[in-house]
């Protein structure tokens, strides 16, 4: 049954893309920006196909079916994250950071209490999938090269933000937790 809710939850992560394109940027972006997004791409891609690896070969495999259970819980968190972040920003979604002074920051769902809760669902589907495939090693990996890229990303959006929306975003930003609400 966990894995039949793991293939679902699989569809449904890639189905983002179908469902939430984003809208397209009118002006060529930063290049540290445009760089992050590629980063964050490719360090999702290598985390979850070394876990994968590490996996079909057993290396330091641990077989505990409450752990597939706990990284199912996190995978389907991260997805339902995801979406709810992406449904709130509607017209706004982008997968490239676009700021215009015109904007308004987003102060309901989830931004009520996170800065970055499309990072933090990422994140979270990343260590779901590592954690369901039951390698130490890349549990490891992947939290380690997920949270940097993660927090480059952050870094470069928050500097676009607070250089285009000065006060607005420094009061906004104020009332949130970067990634986790009552941790971080």
């Amino acid at each position: 049954m966990v894995d039949g809710l793991f293939f679902f939850l699989t569809v449904m992560w890639v189905s983002e893309f179908l469902f939430f394109r984003g809208k397209s940027k009118q002006e060529p972006g930063d290049l540290k920006e445009n760089k992050s997004f590629h980063s964050i791409l490719a360090c999702t891609v290598l985390s979850i196909t070394s876990c994968v690896l590490l996996h079909q070969i057993g290396w330091t495999l641990f077989d505990l079916s409450i752990l597939s259970s706990l990284g199912v819980v996190l995978y389907s968190l991260g997805i339902g994250l995801r979406y709810w972040s992406m449904f709130v920003l509607r017209d706004h979604f982008s997968r490239h950071v676009h700021v215009t002074a015109t904007m308004e920051l987003v102060s309901h769902g989830p931004y009520r209490l996170m800065r970055h809760p499309l990072y933090t669902g990422l994140f979270l589907c990343v260590l779901g999938i590592s954690i369901y495939l039951g390698t130490i090693i890349g549990i490891l990996l992947s939290v380690v090269i997920m949270a940097h890229v993660l927090k480059k990303r952050m870094v470069i959006e928050e500097k676009m933000l607070t250089a285009t929306l000065p006060k607005q975003y420094e009061e906004w930003k104020q009332k949130r937790w970067i990634l986790l609400p009552w941790v971080y």
